[in-house]
């Protein structure tokens, strides 16, 4: 899904891109492409932004940490 219409209605709002760099499922280079035009926009405000390496399709105990601190910050 094509969401580079909608940046400035995405960054009016906390999000959190989290993606592993070799995730076969949902190709990374579409969150980084969403991260890089939000950035881009001056839209990043709201932005958290975070990956791992060498991780595939899976939540690793550091991305869960991550999100956790996320969620405490923003809700």
């Amino acid at each position: 899904m094509d969401v580079s219409h909608q940046l400035a209605t995405l960054a009016s709002r906390p999000l959190l891109l989290w993606h592993g760099d070799e995730e076969t499922w949902v190709p990374p280079g579409e969150t980084f492409r969403l991260q890089h035009a939000l950035q881009q926009s001056g839209l990043a405000e709201n932005l958290t932004a975070s990956g791992s390496r060498a991780c595939a399709h899976r939540i690793t105990p550091e991305a869960l940490a991550e999100t956790v601190g996320f969620f405490k910050r923003t809700l």
